[in-house]
């Protein structure tokens, strides 16, 4: 193993002591990573969620661009570029919503690349281990940045003769003290190891030209999201200086706490861009852009269910059952609930769906009352945090139909990409 190797492999051991020894000195997070922020309900918004017929999801979109347009804005000042991960959302309509709005897209199949296609995203990025020789020629051949995730697609792609602007996804350790409840093992499952062994590949194929590096963990792995992305941004760094050629890194998502928590936000990109910065001064390789690609962090908070109660529950904890399957639709859902009246209130019971399944139950953020009061029949509830990961997931158990989707937009409610409705 050639020394500069060696010397990444040492910085790369050094800075997970210290990351851990930094995540363990602080606070640790709440118990629920995916909390929702407390809300208030548009006024608009929930006078036009009674005239809907039920379940139905209301897009509020005016939400949707603050939200998208902020993110944006505050990476473009530090040169940072962002993408939506397309897993996040299958919904045609919201993704071009956010081509519209200057983001790229990435995709995890062949099915999601098609689904750019359609939407006219510029630019794609692609990775994931779906994708066969013949995946990767068409995704090359149309322009697309396609990263290996691991040696099968990396001899693959020398098999294919692509070897010059390669892109590589990379496992990323998890320092323990950064590990959550929801983190699966103590490095992530995809990805190429940076070890000896991948010294041993990439030095044996002189003619790779490493200029991407992906490095990505989901929000729910880490107890400290804004120190798990200052991790990955030095990790990326320290490997990028391994090769020498790297002009891009994807740190990937989990920004969903950071994006509900402006100055936090604003101090971890800060502290990102002064290690790039002292990357470019310790380094003679090409300058390094760093790309962001959430999906929750984006969308979670503009999207809302519709939901009428159909049944209660008065023996024991107070609980009710609603015409929509949480199966069906938003399985990695935490919401809360707000009971639509003239003045909407929060339910923090037990909610179910109306499946015949156990587990048809959505996930609660907070525990009921003691004196927790109890929709009626006919009460009509709106449910936050439905704008990601929750059609993506749609199935028909119990041939229930899935929610018509609906705009919000200048207090005026439109059927998706039909006439305006109310």
């Amino acid at each position: 193993m050639d020394q500069s190797w060696q010397d990444t492999e040492l910085a790369l051991d050094r800075l997970l002591k210290q990351t851990n020894k930094e995540a363990a000195a602080r606070a640790r997070a709440p118990k629920n990573l995916f909390e929702p922020p407390a809300e208030v309900i548009d006024t608009r918004l929930a006078e036009v969620a009674t005239e809907l017929p039920t379940p139905a999801i209301i897009w509020d979109v005016d939400k949707l661009e603050r939200n998208v347009l902020w993110i944006r804005d505050l990476l473009r000042e530090y040169g940072f570029g962002l993408n939506v991960g397309l897993k996040a959302c299958p919904n045609p309509k919201i993704l071009s919503l956010l081509s519209g709005w200057g983001l790229h897209a990435d995709a995890m199949t062949m099915g999601e690349y098609r689904l750019a296609k359609e939407v006219g995203f510029g630019l794609v990025s692609a990775t994931g281990p779906s994708f066969r020789p013949g995946d990767m020629r068409t995704l090359l051949g149309d322009g697309v940045l396609f990263d290996a995730q691991s040696y099968t697609q990396l001899d693959q792609l020398v098999d294919l003769g692509r070897v010059k602007d390669l892109g590589v996804r990379f496992q990323v350790p998890r320092p323990p003290a950064l590990r959550s409840s929801a983190s699966q093992s103590e490095r992530s499952r995809f990805g190429v190891s940076f070890d000896e062994r991948a010294h041993g590949w990439f030095s044996g194929a002189p003619d790779v030209e490493v200029s991407r590096i992906r490095v990505h963990t989901s929000e729910g792995l880490s107890s400290d999201a804004g120190l798990a992305l200052e991790f990955r941004t030095r990790l990326a760094l320290l490997q990028a200086t391994a090769f020498g050629t790297v002009r891009e890194i994807n740190l990937g998502g989990g920004i969903l706490r950071l994006a509900r928590n402006p100055e936090r936000f604003k101090e971890c990109l800060a502290s990102m861009a002064t290690a790039v910065e002292e990357h470019a001064n310790r380094s003679p390789a090409p300058q390094v852009k760093l790309w962001l690609e959430p999906g929750a962090g984006l969308l979670l908070d503009s999207a809302y269910l519709v939901t009428e109660v159909v049944d209660t529950d008065s023996d024991g904890a107070p609980a009710v059952v609603v015409d929509a399957s949480p199966w069906n639709v938003a399985p990695w859902a935490c919401p809360s609930f707000h009971v639509l009246a003239d003045e909407p209130w929060e339910f923090a019971g037990a909610v179910y769906g109306p499946t015949l399944y156990e587990n048809d139950m959505f996930r609660q953020t907070r525990e009921p009352s003691a004196d927790e009061r109890v929709p009626r029949i006919g009460d009509r509830m709106i449910v936050n945090c439905f704008g990601a990961y929750t059609l993506s997931h749609a199935r028909r158990f119990g041939r229930i139909p899935l929610p018509e989707e609906y705009l919000f937009s200048g207090g005026t409610l439109s059927r998706m990409d039909a006439e305006v409705c109310a």
